[in-house]
């Protein structure tokens, strides 16, 4: 090996590692809007929010975790119960990270993923 050229490891290759983590939070994605039961317009708005689009990777993979922890959060709050979860989803809500919102509108707007999650998360431990 020539001593000019430094070895390639993945460690050094950041886009390979976030290519897969995305890979893997999309076919995710895709699991929670069919559990969800979101239409495909709706879908597209899951993983790109309002704008239609995601500027960076690392922005999508941002997203992607805050869903996560949102459905991880809702599942264990609903105790499983999945028709209850889908009312709740789809019923307005005056909480603060919803106002007045239903919560899948806000998810789907992108408005406030962290804070939803977070709410989830509290009330998880209340």
């Amino acid at each position: 090996m020539n001593s000019t050229q430094p070895a390639v490891s993945l460690t050094h290759q950041p886009g390979n590692r976030q290519a897969v983590l995305l890979k893997s939070g999309l076919a995710a994605l895709a699991l929670i809007a069919e559990r969800w039961d979101l239409p495909d317009v709706s879908r597209t708005r899951l993983v790109s929010g309002n704008k239609g689009t995601v500027s960076t990777v690392s922005d999508c993979l941002e997203r992607v975790s805050h869903i996560l922890g949102i459905y991880r959060a809702a599942t264990a709050l609903f105790r499983h119960r999945e028709a209850v979860l889908l009312q709740w989803l789809r019923a307005r809500n005056n909480a603060p990270p919803f106002a007045g919102f239903s919560p899948i509108e806000t998810i789907l707007d992108g408005r406030n993923l962290n804070e939803i999650r977070g709410y989830l998360e509290c009330q998880l431990a209340a």
